[in-house]
């Protein structure tokens, strides 16, 4: 009931609504106009009998237009036209040009522009082929096309000849670009390019390493001739080192249309082993999400491999080169060493760095992103640490790859870096990190290297409030500044991994030198450090059936995808000094990293837990006791190469090591003698600080006939009769030293305690 006398209120007020309205309209029509009096009386009779009359609209005449800039313009003509009635005949300018090229021909080539395109319009073929003519002569081909492209334009007609002697000179002179200007102009202009001059075109830009030149180049002369496939490689390696992923794609699909495509190592297939086409493998990384900039160097290494059989990809050893490491080996006899590896398949590497790059970014991630990448790769043998540290490396690559770049317009950068655009837009921009586009602006403004070092270390005193505000902002967001979060904490750091590999290889009983003794013994000998891998491997030792020599640990993951030159020119050291040898991924690597000479181990082998470790270093401590008392002959550390600036001076110590005794010393004794040696010089020097007259060190005061204590590039003492008792104190200590060490390492293997 309360709806309906609801309804019935509101249906008459809306009734009584319009009412009012309809009689306020009526009113508004009855009502007289505005100065209706003067037209005519206000009666409704008078009204309602007059008709009203059609409106007449008035016509007004055109205006005509008054634009002082019209009249401005129209005036600048009419004096050009009235100037140029002044000038010369055609005749007397080609003439007066003709004499000015004999003394310069910039002025007279200024003269021919300036006259050809203000001073005539209605110039022929034969006052501007001159023109064309006196550029090739001096050598200036990109004024000659500018002139034949002005010509076609406006209809002049250009014979061959022209057009030859023009590509002459942009052989003679190199000019890739110009030439395929040219290029252009010769067809626009009817002549026909024949077989020739497509080669001609592209040995131009073979010397300016012109990639799109060499791409059009290569489209059309692949239908006239067969191109080798030595000639795609060249260019497929200058588009991977300019990082053109454009032209690098259009190389391999002149490669498919050529019928010499070679199959490499597919990155995304699941099929271990699988061989595809480089356009499709290069297609699979692009369909994965992957930057196919990050894919260009390794799969150009693959067809390296496969074109040439060589290359940072091929096959790391093969069976002659096994044959000749061993047969260094002589009559020592081997120690062969199983050692499991698990490397991951390429297609997990491929499609994980897909998963964390599908945007390029420098953008730190968040321990949530990480936790979502931990659960995707749940259940595959790569883990999100694997992929954290892959992502480091990717982006590290594109550090380098993009440092020319930004340095190159570090000018701009800095202007819209003045203009108020913050450091993180920049990177996102640039492709840069917003620190290291932070260093990039302080040497843009003036600041040294020094300089800009102390500003980053404590901006608060060195740096503006702008600049600190971005500075920090930055450094929350790099992630090559600060590391991305990992999953727990690493397995290994650097210095863990190198001692658990000594300790690994000690308790098998081979014996070995590290990279610090190695160092000791070449400044020793040599005066510097030479080169010096993280092991050395004194006994012949074969893992995995290949005779290996050295081992170098890298506390990172191997990927295949991210370019190995940082790494191959060192490793290639080794190898040339020392034959084959092995690296150590602390984070495991790819199934198709490889480099010449050198096999690819993980830690598969290591102990994973602490009883595991301890029981480990006690065998590594009990070997290196017992190979202190082995008087077996080992291969030794000498140096076979030339190296610059090695000092040679000691002709005494050159005969000792050119003894074939010296190789049988006990390596031992040798490093026991080494560190009583140094000892003493310590002690040596700190009574020389504590200006004890006894201890001189300069060679003015020292007798004759005294015997020096002396080496290499160290101060020189004087060595008395109380050095023996000295030293034998310090092989006392030493011996109670490896006591000392036997008991704490056998405490930590049992269990037991001081107090047990």
């Amino acid at each position: 009931m309360q709806g309906e006398e609801f309804t019935a209120a509101a249906v008459g007020v809306a009734e009584k609504a319009d009412t009012e309205k309809k009689q306020k309209n009526q009113k508004e029509k009855t009502a007289p106009l505005p100065h209706a009096s003067v037209v005519a009386p206000a009666t409704p009779a008078v009204v309602a009998e007059v008709s009203p009359s059609p409106a007449v609209v008035q016509t007004k005449e055109p205006v005509p237009l008054k634009n002082p800039k019209v009249e401005r313009i129209t005036m600048t003509l009419q004096e050009i036209a009235s100037l140029q009635k002044t000038l010369p005949s055609e005749r007397e300018i080609a003439s007066l040009i003709t004499k000015l090229r004999q003394k310069s021909f910039e002025n007279a080539h200024t003269l021919f522009d300036l006259y050809r395109n203000y001073g005539n319009p209605y110039l022929d073929e034969n006052f501007l082929t001159p023109g064309v003519l006196a550029c090739c002569e001096a050598q200036k081909p990109a004024e000659g096309i500018h002139i034949v492209r002005d010509m076609l334009n406006q209809g002049r007609n250009v014979d061959e000849s022209t057009l030859r002697t023009l590509f002459d000179a942009c052989d003679q002179a190199s000019a890739a670009v110009e030439a395929i200007e040219l290029w252009e102009l010769m067809v626009a202009a009817g002549m026909k390019v024949e077989k020739a001059d497509l080669n001609r075109f592209l040995d131009i830009c073979y010397r300016q390493e012109y990639v799109d030149g060499a791409v059009k180049v290569l489209k059309e002369l692949r239908l006239v001739r067969s191109i080798s496939v030595h000639t795609y490689m060249h260019w497929l390696l200058r588009a991977s080192i300019v990082w053109r992923s454009d032209a690098f794609f259009d190389i391999l699909m002149e490669m498919r249309l050529s019928g010499v495509e070679p199959e490499i190592s597919s990155l995304t297939s699941l099929e271990s082993g699988r061989k595809d086409r480089a356009l499709t493998v290069m297609e699979g990384v692009r369909a994965v999400g992957l930057d196919p900039c990050f894919s260009m160097s390794s799969v150009f290494s693959s067809m390296q491999s496969s074109v040439y059989q060589n290359g940072p990809n091929y096959l790391a050893l093969s069976k002659k080169d096994i044959k000749a490491a061993k047969a260094k080996f002589g009559d020592l006899t081997p120690i062969n060493l199983d050692w499991p590896v698990t490397p991951i398949p390429q297609v997990l590497e491929t499609q994980a760095a897909g998963l964390i790059l599908q945007q390029e970014t420098f953008r730190r991630l968040k321990r949530t992103q990480v936790n979502h990448i931990d659960g995707l790769l749940q259940m595959l043998p790569i883990t999100a640490n694997m992929t954290l540290n892959l992502r480091k490396q990717l982006l590290r690559m594109s550090l380098l790859v993009n440092t020319h770049r930004v340095r190159r317009d570090k000018k701009k950068i800095t202007e819209e870096y003045d203009s108020g655009r913050s450091l993180i837009e920049l990177s996102n921009v640039h492709n840069y990190p917003p620190v290291s586009l932070m260093r990039v602006i302080l040497r843009n403004k003036g600041k040294s290297q020094l300089e800009i070092k102390n500003a980053l270390s404590n901006p608060m005193d060195r740096l503006s409030k702008r600049d600190q505000r971005e500075l920090r902002r930055a450094t929350e967001y790099d992630s090559i500044h600060k590391s991305d979060p990992f999953i727990g904490s690493p397995t290994y750091n650097a210095d863990s991994l190198e001692r658990a590999i000594e300790h690994f290889l000690k308790a098998k009983g081979i014996r070995l030198k590290t990279q610090e003794e190695l160092c000791a013994d070449q400044i020793t000998k040599h005066g510097r450090r030479v080169i010096s891998p993280d092991i050395l491997l004194l006994d012949p030792v074969v893992i995995n059936g290949v005779p290996i020599r050295w081992i170098d640990a890298k506390n990172y993951y191997g990927a295949h995808i991210v370019s190995k030159r940082l790494i191959s020119t060192q490793l290639a050291n080794y190898v040339k000094e020392w034959g084959p040898g092995a690296i150590v991924f602390g984070m495991g690597y790819s199934d198709m990293f490889s480099l010449p000479g050198v096999i690819c181990l993980d830690t598969t082998p290591f102990p994973k837990t602490r009883k595991e470790t301890a029981k480990v270093r006690v065998k590594s401590f009990l070997q290196s006791c017992r190979n202190v008392f082995r008087w077996k002959r080992h291969l030794g550390s000498d140096l076979t190469q030339q190296y610059p600036g090695i000092n040679d001076d000691a002709p005494k110590d050159k005969e000792h090591r050119r003894n074939p005794q010296y190789r049988t010393e006990a390596p031992g004794l040798n490093q026991v003698k080494m560190l009583a040696r140094q000892t003493v010089r310590l002690v040596r020097a700190g009574a020389q600080r504590r200006t004890v007259s006894s201890l001189v060190n300069k060679e003015s005061h020292v007798a004759a006939d005294q015997k020096l204590f002396t080496t290499v590039k160290r101060p020189t003492y004087i060595k008395r009769e109380s050095d023996k008792p000295l030293l034998a104190i310090m092989l006392g200590g030493t011996a109670l030293g490896f006591l000392q060490i036997i008991r704490g390492e056998v405490c930590m293997a049992t269990g037991t305690g001081k107090k047990e």
